[in-house]
């Protein structure tokens, strides 16, 4: 993470005058998703990422928006629910599950994985056994 803060930074820095501002643009984007994609267990949020990566919270909000049509806390989520979809298949249980993945609460995960699955965990973890 902190080497893609450090590219970022040269490349705002030197970059060169052929370079079009919807390609930095696309080159700050880049480097979000990789910080959240490594830190997407961590306590994230706009502020944190933000701050990571020298760039105001407004701006990353509206570059992460612009580039990929959703609004981060909702990818994040998304990730979130992905990690723990995987170690639920594992055979983890929910509670590790759920803060492997990065939430702070039960509640929240529970809340979250309905919310993105449309299904409870262990409604997830029944389906899952009967399918294998």
């Amino acid at each position: 993470a902190y080497i893609a803060a450090f590219y970022l930074l040269l490349m705002r820095h030197f970059s060169t005058d052929d370079e079009t501002s919807e390609q930095k643009q696309l080159t700050e984007f880049y480097g979000m998703v990789d910080y959240i994609n490594s830190h997407f267990n961590e306590k994230i949020n706009i502020k944190i990422i933000a701050q990571s990566l020298f760039m105001s919270r407004e701006k990353a909000s509206l570059l992460f928006r612009k580039y990929s049509n959703m609004k981060l806390p909702e990818y994040i989520d998304k990730l979130r629910i992905a990690n723990a979809n995987k170690l639920l298949s594992e055979g983890r249980s929910v509670t590790d599950a759920a803060f492997e993945s990065g939430f702070q609460s039960i509640r929240t995960f529970n809340n979250t994985y309905k919310n993105v699955m449309g299904i409870s965990p262990s409604e997830y973890i029944k389906a899952n056994k009967t399918s294998t």
